[in-house]
């Protein structure tokens, strides 16, 4: 694992490190997560399980999927086979599936997977991730993964995954310093590309402290502001004055935000509430501009570094701080419409591709303040975490639902929910919550005279007495419904 502070060079260590990989003859796959995905069941895994399935078929001629079916639950493009049983055991058997497939492709050429962003990983990400450790502790494979330091409290998941892995001695953690001096220089003459005189490398690592990111920012900016010059072969810093760099990569991230057009300027605030990587499409639908305007915005983004092309039709803001500027900057009632707008616009996707991202869409839609197809979409988000075994995930998404349907007053869908929530909740074996919720949810059914649902809460109640050893009481939930 490289950890580290946010800027100081994690991700670009990992990008040398699997290209090191690939030059020794390793398969290299990479996933990455993302803060508005934090809670989107084993989301770093979905991309690098797609291309695990499409190497398998490659390189041994085996149809993944068809050898374990498990598979099929986390590929966006395969149908699942049946509906999950529930509990921990359908989850072990899917951990097994994916080691079983990173384990078989090892036996042909040694692997690598690469995950960045840790620290935005979701609960079941994080197990299925200690699980492969000990699977594969005795395969060719390296799972190498990048988080920020400052991000991790003691009660963290990924903390607590890190305690154990250490415990286990099956990782190794390298802290990613900053640079000093002498490095600071370095790369600073390879950003702009020429020799640097030392007071302009002591005045940058004075104010940067080091920083990869804070330096390459405000090198940057210094040179776009015609401060620091290249003169008799070396770049120097020729202002009069004390240097006017700013003391935070925010600051930096503004004064190169600010010589943009202020077209250009609104559409990267639009896409801020995209995430750090978002799609043209979404982006001009959510803008209701023309393909044109919003290609030349992008294209001098780019120009500036602010932004970069990526695979399709996405784009990538330069660094997860850049986004976060942004977005955190947005005045209130407008960041509110752009969530909304946000919303709007992945609606009009086609149904599979909505769905899938039915997690992303409760959020704009929270945020948006449209309580009606919040609800919707979270209660279909931890409908997918269940069906997945991810019961964590489920289990917030079933309580932010319930909350939107008592703001509601949705008598009809605060039942179901609850219905729902106390399930996951007694596959997780948290027997008195959820006894405490399906009692709720029964009573709810009776006063909506809705005999089905009260007899099959009745059914889920007695199951939960079982799992609190309350037999008795278990006897006489299924004797009323004789």
């Amino acid at each position: 694992f490289l950890s580290g502070e946010p800027g100081v060079g994690k991700t670009r260590l990992a990008q040398e490190a699997t290209l090191i990989c690939r030059a020794s003859g390793m398969h290299v796959v990479t996933g990455r997560c993302y803060e508005p995905q934090q809670h989107v069941p084993f989301s770093p895994f979905v991309e690098v399980l797609s291309r695990l399935v499409k190497a398998s078929r490659a390189m041994l001629g085996l149809d993944a999927v068809q050898h374990w079916p498990q598979l099929a639950r986390l590929l966006p493009d395969e149908e699942a086979a049946g509906p999950p049983s529930g509990g921990e055991a359908d989850q072990q058997r899917l951990f097994w599936a994916v080691g079983g497939l990173l384990e078989l492709l090892a036996g042909g050429m040694p692997l690598a997977v690469a995950l960045d962003d840790l620290h935005w990983a979701d609960d079941s990400s994080l197990a299925l991730l200690q699980h492969l450790t000990a699977q594969l502790r005795h395969v060719p494979v390296l799972l190498l993964g990048t988080y920020r330091e400052a991000d991790l409290r003691s009660e963290h998941p990924l903390a607590r995954m890190l305690r154990h892995l250490h415990r286990e001695h099956l990782a190794e953690e390298i802290g990613v310093g900053r640079l000093n001096e002498e490095e600071t220089r370095a790369l600073i003459a390879a950003t702009l590309g020429g020799e640097v005189h030392p007071a302009l490398a002591r005045l940058v690592y004075e104010h940067t402290e080091g920083n990869a990111f804070f330096v390459q920012e405000v090198v940057r900016a210094l040179a776009e502001r015609g401060e620091a010059v290249e003169k008799d072969a070396m770049w120097q810093y020729r202002a009069q004055s004390e240097m006017a760099i700013p003391p935070t990569v925010q600051e930096a991230i503004r004064e190169r935000l600010t010589r943009l057009s202020p077209r250009a300027q609104a559409t990267l605030e639009q896409a801020s509430v995209l995430g750090q990587t978002f799609a043209f499409e979404e982006l001009q639908a959510m803008s209701g501009r023309s393909e044109e305007e919003i290609e030349a915005e992008l294209a001098e983004a780019a120009d500036a570094s602010v932004v970069r092309l990526g695979e399709g039709e996405s784009y990538t803001f330069n660094h997860a701080l850049t986004q976060r500027v942004l977005y955190r900057e947005l005045p209130p009632r407008r960041r509110k419409r752009l969530h909304l707008a946000a919303g709007q616009a992945l609606v009009q996707q086609p149904e599979p591709n909505r769905e899938q991202r039915a997690a992303e869409l409760a959020w704009h839609f929270v945020e948006g303040g449209e309580g009606g197809e919040a609800l919707k979409y979270a209660a279909l988000a931890g409908d997918q975490a269940e069906r997945r075994f991810a019961h964590r995930e489920a289990e917030q998404h079933y309580r932010s639902a319930l909350h939107l349907a008592e703001n509601l007053g949705d008598a009809a869908v605060d039942a179901v929910i609850l219905e729902r929530l106390g399930r996951v909740l007694t596959n997780d074996g948290q027997f008195e919550e959820a006894r405490a919720l399906l009692d709720r949810a029964v009573s709810r059914y009776r006063k909506l005279s809705h005999q089905e649902g009260e007899a099959r809460v009745t059914v889920q109640l007695a199951s939960v007495h079982m799992g609190l050893g309350t037999p008795d009481a278990a006897i006489v939930m299924t004797e009323s419904l004789l």
